[in-house]
């Protein structure tokens, strides 16, 4: 979810987000979700030697996120949706190798099963269900007005 937060300076600014691939899907996770899951994996018993795979509860596309953050901060927001050679020119001009941007434009144009498919590991680990993308937007929201 974390991850949105590159946003924030334009969204500040510009009142809008332009990305590619806007209805590609992804559970993302609540970073407090990630440090519950490894402090109780490191304080436990039985868990030595496995792995497991995190996620928020709910798939959620570019487009929809960027809905929550517009409700979380009371402000409408735009989402612009950019080609891939648009995408690659971005990421071109902000430094990113080659291999970075083949490695994006892949994950984001076609993600693999794992980006979106929502696990029970959380609620599983913690005993809590996982944060939402909703609750994230809230607890964030200056970060975007």
């Amino acid at each position: 979810m974390s991850n949105s937060l590159h946003w924030a300076q334009t969204i500040r600014t510009t009142g809008k987000v332009e990305e590619p691939f806007a209805d590609s899907l992804n559970a993302a996770v609540h970073p407090a979700d990630v440090g519950a899951v490894a402090a109780t994996v490191l304080v436990e018993d039985g868990h030595a030697g496995k792995r497991y795979s995190i996620t928020g509860p709910e798939p959620l596309t570019p487009r929809h996120k960027l809905d929550l953050i517009s409700d979380a901060i009371g402000k409408p927001l735009e989402f612009v949706e950019l080609t891939e050679a648009q995408a690659r020119r971005n990421w071109q001009k902000a430094g990113h190798a080659d291999e970075m941007i083949e490695i994006l434009v892949a994950w984001q144009s076609n993600p693999p099963p794992a980006a979106y498919t929502v696990t029970t590991t959380v609620e599983d680990i913690t005993g809590q269900k996982p944060r939402s993308f909703r609750q994230w937007a809230e607890e964030n929201a200056d970060k975007f007005r």
